[in-house]
């Protein structure tokens, strides 16, 4: 019998990403934004298989954390300690993304920028959205404690939300359906001498400034 998956979807309240914190850590929530950073598709290893070298018996270990773990010695009761050897064709994978999410822009204080979390997809989740989608994401907060290699583990965690679900709620513009009156307002539009100046003032309208780099968008 395969394994059974729950999905949750369209919570009657949805957190501004700027208000997760430290108490939302464990909890299950829901936050919406655009989708600006995807990684490549990637195994994620759920269940590692070693063979030892001397019985060539297979051990496997379930996987969870960030490191793979090891068996400490063999599971043939009659072998000893191995030695012990990671075998890919034994092993389970799923396939696992990150992504990003950041506020739209209609949901930023004045004055401030936006700001983003990270989000893990693992199975059918991953490629649901692409970079420029508006999207929906349910799913559970989580903590991963940051480190300075070489001096150790430090005391803050980043947090980042291990997806349930993902709900795209709007395309890129060029895959969407552009209505007859909608036509009829670009041609209008087009024929504005200003209308240069009026897109460029027409992007993050609550951000004063960087002109440069709206006209740039």
């Amino acid at each position: 019998i395969g394994s059974v998956r729950t999905r949750f979807r369209r919570f009657p309240e949805t957190r501004p990403i700027r208000t997760v914190g430290a108490d939302d850590i464990g909890s299950l929530i829901q936050i919406e934004g655009i989708l600006v950073r995807a990684t490549s598709v990637k195994p994620l290893l759920v269940n590692a298989a070693f063979k030892c070298r001397r019985c060539e018996t297979i051990s496997r270990v379930s996987q969870t954390g960030i490191f793979v773990q090891r068996p400490l010695e063999c599971t043939n009761p009659g072998c000893g300690k191995g030695p012990l050897d990671f075998t890919e064709a034994e092993s389970d994978f799923i396939n696992s993304q990150e992504i990003r999410i950041q506020e739209r822009p209609e949901d930023l204080p004045p004055g401030q920028l936006p700001r983003a979390v990270d989000v893990r997809l693992i199975e059918e989740l991953v490629d649901v959205a692409r970079p420029g989608d508006r999207v929906s994401i349910n799913g559970v907060v989580r903590a991963v404690q940051e480190a300075i290699r070489g001096r150790g583990k430090l005391r803050t965690f980043d947090l980042y939300i291990e997806a349930n679900n993902v709900d795209v709620a709007g395309k890129e513009p060029e895959i969407v359906q552009i209505t007859p009156e909608e036509e009829r307002q670009i041609l209008e539009l087009a024929q504005d001498p200003f209308i240069h100046r009026r897109i460029v003032q027409s992007i993050a309208p609550s951000i004063y400034g960087y002109d440069d780099l709206k006209e740039s968008i």
